[in-house]
This record gives structure tokens, sequence and C-alpha cells, in this order.
């Protein structure tokens, strides 16, 4: 079904049921199936849900002015579209008390409905072709002094019946191709074999390339994350034989120190601040004085097989011993 170009305003002529004037309220008789002087027919069958999140009713399908009220009752009743149109004050809208005032008066007396119809189609009724419109969705109510579009009806006949041809012309060739040989058909079902075939094998390899490209992009990621990783170990081997050779050269000054500006107890403090902090170690090994150790002593058989302890219990004593003894030689020497 061909879409349509604009929502469809139809009215059926004069339906204004009752007015209540205290109350502000008219019931109009909105459409009904009844074949109108354009030679349409609405069925009753409404969807309403639209229109009553915002029923609002118009002055002669003016959608941008303010609405002159709205549908406080909209549905349908034996066979009809009814609606209660409860008109707003002249404070709301001064428009809507003229609408008003001339309903109550009978000069007003007719309401259009905008929707779109859902379905649309050529019947034959009582001898006549009419357009049946059908699943009809109601957009909006008007009050108007002129009830129908004749111009969106024009567009849906127009429409409407180049449907009709072009629904004629599919049925004349499925008619058509029903007289077609055996042979004829065998020889356009190859045809559609082969283009379908051409299709999967077309599709197959684009499928195939993908796939090549994504495998190739996949071994391209590995080989790089092999490579990140062999460089990670290389760096990690590299800065531990950095540190372990730093530990050797940092044992090897410090033994350099031994007997010059450290005891030997003093060895390991000094390897550990060497390590912490190197700053800290240059400023103390240059602000100690040298060390003056005693001449070593030759121990006789007897006194090597005698037990000796000698115990050093801070870095300040060893190095006042060592002063001490170095007083004792020169007074010595000058006696």
């Amino acid at each position: 079904m061909p879409e349509l170009i604009e929502p469809v305003q139809l009215s059926h002529g004069l339906h204004l049921r009752s007015v209540r004037k205290e109350s502000r309220e008219a019931t109009f008789v909105a459409s009904t199936a009844a074949v109108d002087s354009y030679g349409e027919i609405v069925e009753q069958n409404w969807r309403l849900e639209r229109y009553l999140s915002n029923p609002v009713v118009l002055f002669a399908h003016q959608s941008r002015e303010l609405p002159i009220g709205q549908s406080t009752s909209v549905a349908v009743i034996n066979g009809q579209l009814e609606c209660v149109i409860k008109f707003a004050t002249a404070d709301a809208n001064p428009k809507a008390e003229q609408v008003w005032q001339s309903v109550q008066e009978g000069v007003l007396r007719a309401v259009s409905v905008g929707f779109m119809p859902n379905e649309y189609r050529w019947e034959m009724r009582d001898g006549k072709e009419v357009l049946v419109l059908s699943d009809n969705e109601l957009h909006e109510v008007s009050v108007v002094p002129i009830p129908a579009n004749p111009e969106a009806l024009a567009k849906m006949k127009s429409k409407a019946r180049e449907a009709q041809n072009a629904n004629a012309k599919q049925a004349a060739r499925a008619a058509g191709e029903t007289t077609m040989t055996i042979e004829e058909m065998k020889a356009e079902q190859a045809k559609r074999d082969a283009a379908h075939a051409a299709e999967l094998a077309a599709a197959k390899a684009v499928s195939d390339a993908a796939s090549a490209r994504a495998t190739t992009t996949e071994k391209a990621l590995a080989d790089e994350r092999d490579a990140h990783a062999k460089t990670k170990a290389e760096l990690d081997a590299a800065v531990k034989l950095a540190g372990e050779t730093a530990d050797k050269l940092i044992a090897l000054e410090v033994d350099a120190l031994v007997g010059v500006k450290i005891t030997p107890a003093e060895k390991d403090g000094f390897v550990k601040l060497a390590k912490a902090s190197r700053e800290l170690f240059d400023e103390q090994v240059k602000n100690r004085p040298a060390l003056k150790m005693l001449s070593p002593v030759i121990e006789t058989k007897e006194k090597a097989s005698a037990p000796t302890s000698i115990t050093t219990t801070a870095n300040d004593e060893l190095l006042e011993l060592a002063m001490e003894g170095s007083n004792d030689d020169d007074e010595l020497a000058a006696g």
C-alpha cells in the first residue's frame, strides 16, 4: 500500500447533536460509515490512543493556533464516532468564545476529523466505485465552517488508483508467467540459480579476504607481544646485573676503607649506608680522620694455642684504643 502524502480531513455535514450551555459543552457526531459527497467511506474502526494522549480541539484545522477546547469524550457509539467538546473560556482564548457562541446560535454545526488511514481500497457500492478508508488513526478534531479537504482527498484517490493499477499489472504478469513452457521455466530457474551462485561466490571471496586480514593482524600482534616480552626480560636482567655490579663495587670500595677510615666492625654498616645514601656515605667518609692501626703481632705457638677474645663494643672505642697505642709508641721511641 503506497504511503499517504498527508493526513485526510473529512466531515459528513451537519452533525451537532446537543449543546449544554452551563458546562460549555457540545456533542458532535464526528464520523460515520455512510458514503459522503466525495465518494468515500470511512470505516469506523478507529485507533484513538494517539489522540486521547492530547485531545485538543482546533478551529478549521489551524494547528499552529491556540486550541479552542478539548474533547472530554471520544468513542465509537452505535457505529459512529462521537466526541464531546468542552470549549475554552474567553480569558483562555477569545476565539474559543466566538466559536462557542457560533455553535450555540447554530452558525457552526460541523466538526472535521484529521486522520491517517492505514488501509484504503476501491470497492463497488450500489453500482458505484467508492474509496474505502480503513484502520484509521485519529490525529485531531476541528470545528469547521467547511467540512472537508478536497485536495488531500484528490491525492489519496490518485494514489489509491495507482495502487489498484499496480496490483492489476502484477496479477497480469503472474497470469502470463503461468503460460511459460517447462523449458522456459527451467531456463529462468537456471538464470536465477547462476545469479545466486555468483552472489554466494562474491560473498565468500569477501569473507575469505577478511579472514586472511584478521589472521595476518593476529600474527603481527602476537609477534609484537613476544618482542615486548623479550625486551622486558632483557631489561630486567640488565637491571639485576647492574644492581649486583653496584653492590660488588660498594663492597670493594668499603673494603679499601677498612683500616684507613673505618674499622673492620664498621664494614657492614658502611656497606648498608653506601647502598642507602651515597651522599651521606661520602660525607661520613670525608669527615672521618685517618686511622693509625697498630703493627700486627706475631703470635707464638703457645699464644696461638691459647684462646684469645677481642670484642669491640663501639666504633669510638676502637678509634680511642688505636690512638692510645700510637701515643705509647711515640713515648717509647723518645725514651
